[in-house]
């Protein structure tokens, strides 16, 4: 049972189901919902038990333009949902914002993503599923640019094993 509010879990947890939580939808309430389905979880056959992931919105670069143009594509995401315009964003629409003087300081810091070198970022994976109980970390990158996101993917999970 894929949510990003409490009802999903909630629900998995009271069917026996297994949970993933959106927290890049809701990343103020994620750790809090997942431990609270691992506590209230009712098995439905015996043997059952509790399984959850939390889905994160991550990238991982050593370069701070990428990063930035990263951040500036999911925050003008955010801003057309929000709009309710449902059209693709242009790659040029993306680097115009990321070097305008309304992103010049970045956006507000609202938690959803986790960005950064791959090692800070790991780490801060590794926190995040600690805290939640969960079971599996579900990467979300999306990117106009399929290269810098398979970098990401390849620097996390060679992080990942390092961290190991």
């Amino acid at each position: 049972m894929l949510g990003s509010s409490p009802y999903g879990p909630q629900f998995a947890a009271v069917n026996g189901l297994r949970a993933v939580f959106a927290h890049h939808m809701s990343p103020g309430i994620a750790v809090d919902v997942l431990r609270r389905y691992r506590r209230e979880f009712t098995p439905r056959l015996e043997g059952d038990a509790p399984y959850s992931a939390m889905s994160v919105l991550a990238f991982a670069s050593d370069d701070e333009q990428d990063r930035r143009e990263f951040e500036a594509a999911w925050a003008l995401t955010m801003r057309n949902l929000s709009r309710g315009v449902r059209e693709p964003l242009r790659p040029e629409e993306v680097l115009e914002h990321a070097r305008s003087g309304a992103f010049a300081g970045g956006d507000p810091d609202d938690g959803r993503m986790v960005v950064g070198e791959a090692k800070v970022l790991v780490e801060r994976l590794k926190e995040l599923k600690e805290a939640a109980q969960a079971d599996e970390i579900v990467l979300v990158t999306p990117s106009l640019d399929r290269t810098r996101r398979a970098d990401s993917f390849t620097a996390i999970a060679d992080g990942w094993r390092a961290a190991a």
